[in-house]
């Protein structure tokens, strides 16, 4: 066998490990001396930035002269002490104790009452329709022509929760804010405060509002407050058009801001609008601030004063007051462009970016990007080839995490209330698709490693390069989300440089590290704390997204990341990370619900009209142990249509005939009209059509109604709070009409004297319209 010889000293080139030769750059050896530790070190120091990142404030006592968490709670106590929809008794104690609160801060309020509309589905076929009472109450300020601050919250909760958070504790906020702006009045422009009503069915409310109320003409900038969770630090998720001024004031003057433009992205991405999005729609500029964590509690009974973080109420108020205060006493609302990008840096201030500032940093990011990689290079530490194969490996950690992660999520099952048991463990649902997507990356990792595919080196200026043009198509198609690659680019490259330039000291070389190290500490924590809030806000539903973040995190640490995978390690690693993400999604799988992560379930009672049959209705995909107990061996399982277009268990049950709703339909000069009125001041009147022929310009109560009834189909409108003389729909219609009609009340009591359901057992709560009575009308027309 023949023999290589040795290398003279003068050409050995630098080993990632030490190598043989004894003229090796110092870091090289500084980095075999640490590659052990270095990448745990490196993810715990990181894990442990993003979660001081994601912490809520400690909340502030009553005395404080500034926004008080605990003096607001006495505002949650009392609107959250019950259900309180819209139409339902509840909504009126609620409103009463605003009315209240605002006139004792010397305001002058008022109830607006008022009725809006909004189309619901692609092809507009549902119309939702209420009579809403939104409260407002004006401060007025120094020049009383000057354009009006709107501040504005919602009142009513869903069905069968006390909406302590959504949106108890935006309404609270506004009510402390509203406090501490009347002890300085009066200030340089009115202020108004709208608490509105009819949100949760469709933003009706605001829309009632900025339609038909006068003071909305005078509004120039808005601050609007909701929730989606009762836990986690309060984001400014959203701004307004033209929304420059507003922003700058949010960066100047909020305590602790907690934003990033790429919010904004997924707002309009994900269908969770709020009383924001109308006034956006109206072209007023603004903020939308939001906490969504702890999910568990979003529109189920557990949204107690109890269950609601302090710390969450603390984090709102303190961006929200001061603000509203530099707002109020601004010298002028201006209107201008907002910046292409932002982003908030630990809490500590907000950094904002106008798209020549992102391109500037991507410059600076490609620049010493480059220059690293001509280190290297002229080091002969990696070739471009290795450079080339490193972006490679970096597409295929980034595609195995999504896959894994896309598997768990087709496993666990994210349709209808199963959400629920996922949020209900959130934490453990985060860190096993974190595990799983950490764990995956390693492996990837691990192969390219143990096949020389890539070493330290050409990794990490691969994955930098990748970073360089994911960034720069951002920069140019997507400016808002820009900034999620340009920073960990810019701190890569930083420590890239840094550590190329460090000589031969062994000394220096630790010293690169350590400043390549801390840079990806840095990096990891912004990230981190990044990926927490997008997964609170998308990942049960979408866990995959976390994948993105494996790109991201590579360009700060792969080379302690390559060192970890090239020897057993790796696969040990990898091995134990995906197992740990396993055994914690499996917990999150099969967890049955207790009495502190209960398991939402619906059951209603349908009665057909006055003298027909009733059922009780579990309207879920599969029946949990109580309706199983309430309906009885062998229901049934079929649509119950219109009411349920998809199967749903029924059983008969003996109920007492209540009054049904009426329909009067009469013919008028080609159209049709059709009036339908309550029998039970019921909270929401449902009226279903369903004809061959077509029916045109609808107007409900005499007004231009933007719904379209589609022929063959039930269409449908809902309305809620409906007076005591019902409403009216009329249509342009044919001679020749076969119509199904279909007329459904729905109050919140069970009818008395039917057989109660077996009492709910721990581990599961009402959702819903759970605890209803539905009664139908059904009339066939034939003309």
């Amino acid at each position: 066998m023949a023999v290589t010889p040795p290398l003279p000293p003068s050409q050995a080139k630098p080993s990632i490990d030490g190598g043989q030769s004894t003229r090796l750059p110092g870091w090289v050896r500084a980095l075999s001396a640490v590659r052990v530790w270095s990448l745990p070190l490196v993810l715990g120091l990181g894990v442990a930035l993003a979660a001081i990142t994601v912490r809520t404030p400690a909340p502030v006592a009553a005395p404080s002269a500034g926004f008080s968490a605990e003096r607001a709670m006495a505002d949650v106590r009392a609107i959250g002490r019950m259900a309180h929809p819209t139409g339902a008794p509840g909504g009126e104690v609620v409103r009463r104790h605003i009315f209240d609160r605002l006139e004792s801060f010397g305001l002058l309020a008022e109830v607006h009452v008022g009725q809006a509309t909004r189309p619901y589905g692609p092809d507009r076929s549902r119309l939702a329709a209420a009579s809403v009472q939104n409260i407002v109450a004006v401060m007025p300020g120094r020049d009383p022509q000057a354009p009006a601050l709107l501040i504005m919250a919602h009142h009513d909760s869903v069905p069968n929760s006390p909406g302590a958070a959504d949106d108890g504790a935006g309404v609270a906020t506004l009510l402390e804010t509203a406090r501490s702006l009347a002890t300085d009045a009066p200030h340089a422009r009115p202020v108004i405060f709208l608490v509105t009503d009819g949100e949760e069915l469709g933003l009706l409310g605001a829309q009632a509002f900025f339609d038909t109320d006068p003071l909305a003409r005078r509004v120039g900038a808005v601050i609007n407050m909701d929730t989606r969770g009762d836990a986690g630090r309060a984001a400014m998720f959203q701004v307004g058009p033209q929304s420059g001024a507003v922003l700058d004031a949010y960066r100047r003057h909020a305590r602790a801001p907690f934003a990033h433009s790429l919010t904004a992205l997924v707002a309009r991405i994900l269908p969770n609008d709020t009383d924001f999005t109308v006034a956006a729609g109206a072209g007023l500029p603004g903020l939308n601030f939001a906490f969504i964590g702890d999910q568990l509690a979003y529109h189920t009974p557990l949204s107690t004063p109890e269950h609601l973080s302090r710390g969450a109420l603390q984090s709102m108020g303190g961006q929200v007051l001061p603000v509203a205060r530099a707002l109020a006493d601004a010298p002028e609302l201006e209107r201008s462009a907002a910046p292409s990008a932002w982003t908030d840096v630990f809490g500590l201030g907000l950094l904002v970016l106008p798209w020549w500032a992102g391109a500037l940093l991507w410059l600076w990011a490609a620049g010493l990007g480059a220059y690293a990689g001509w280190l290297a290079l002229k080091a002969k530490l990696t070739h471009p080839w290795e450079i080339a194969r490193g972006a490679g490996l970096t597409v295929g950690a980034t595609l195995a995490a999504g896959l894994t992660l896309s598997a768990a999520a087709a496993l666990l099952g994210t349709d209808g209330l199963r959400i629920y048991g996922l949020v209900g463990r959130y934490e453990l649902l985060f860190a096993g698709c974190s595990l799983l997507a950490l764990g995956s990356t390693l492996a990837v990792l691990t192969i390219g490693a143990q096949r020389r595919l890539a070493g330290p080196w050409g990794l990490w200026l691969g994955a930098l390069a990748l970073g360089l043009l994911l960034s720069f198509g951002l920069q140019i198609a997507l400016p808002s989300a820009a900034p999620v690659v340009l920073v960990p680019m810019l701190l890569g490259a930083l420590g890239a440089v840094g550590v190329f330039t460090t000589g031969t000291s062994e000394r220096w070389g630790r010293i690169g590290l350590a400043a390549a190290g801390a840079l990806a500490v840095v990096a990891l924590g912004w990230l981190g704390g990044l990926a927490s809030e997008l997964f609170v806000a998308a990942g049960p539903f979408l866990p995959a997204l976390l994948c993105v973040f494996v790109a991201l995190g590579l360009m700060v640490a792969a080379p302690f990341a390559s060192l970890w995978c090239k020897r057993r390690l790796g696969w040990a690693g990898s091995a134990a990370l995906v197992t740990g993400g396993i055994v914690a999604l499996l917990v999150v799988g099969l967890s049955g619900p207790t009495a502190a992560r209960p398991r939402p379930t619906t059951l209603l009672t349908v009665e057909e009209g006055a003298t027909g049959p009733a059922f009780r209705v579990a309207p879920g995909a599969s029946l949990d142990p109580w309706t199983t107990a309430a309906l009885g061996a062998k229901p049934g399982h079929a649509p119950l249509e219109p009411l349920f277009a998809r199967p749903v268990w029924t059983a008969p049950v003996r109920s007492p005939a209540l009054p049904a709703p009426g329909v009067e339909t009469l013919r008028i000069e080609g159209r049709l009209i059709l009036h339908v009125r309550p029998g039970n001041s019921g909270r929401r009147l449902t009226l279903w059509l369903k004809s061959p022929a077509p029916l045109t310009d609808p107007r409900l109560n005499a007004k231009a109604a933007n719904w379209t009834f589609q022929p063959n189909r039930w269409s449908r409108i809902d309305f809620h709070a409906p007076p005591p003389e019902g409403f009216t729909i009329s249509l342009a219609a044919p001679d020749a009409i076969d119509l199904q009609i279909v007329a459904a009340e729905l109050t919140d009591d069970a009818p008395k004297g039917a057989p109660p359901p077996p009492p709910m057992p721990k581990g599961w709560m009402p959702f819903g319209d759970s605890g209803a009575t539905i009664v139908v009308t059904r009339v066939h027309l034939r003309t």
